[in-house]
């Protein structure tokens, strides 16, 4: 069970990888009611995970894909 531990708070899930083509969207395979229902189905463009980059998170850096800007924007409007 996810438990409130303080702040910041990083909530972490896992991403299918593709093993015949690595160009196609990938979805999420953890929480996947979550992501992927009646209302709303998320999925990363293949070229949003090509790269990874490090940004500062709380008093550390954590690593994130180098297109997670635009797929927070697709996904949550610009205002995320």
């Amino acid at each position: 069970p996810q438990q409130y531990v303080g702040s910041p708070v990083l909530d972490v899930y896992i991403v299918e990888t593709p093993v015949q083509d690595s160009s196609v969207d990938r979805r999420y395979i953890s929480n996947e009611e979550f992501h992927c229902n009646d209302r709303v189905c998320q999925f990363w463009k293949a070229d949003e995970l090509s790269s990874f980059v490090r940004v500062p998170f709380g008093s550390s850096d954590v690593v994130v894909p180098s297109g997670s800007h635009t797929y927070l924007s697709r996904s949550y409007g610009d205002d995320w």
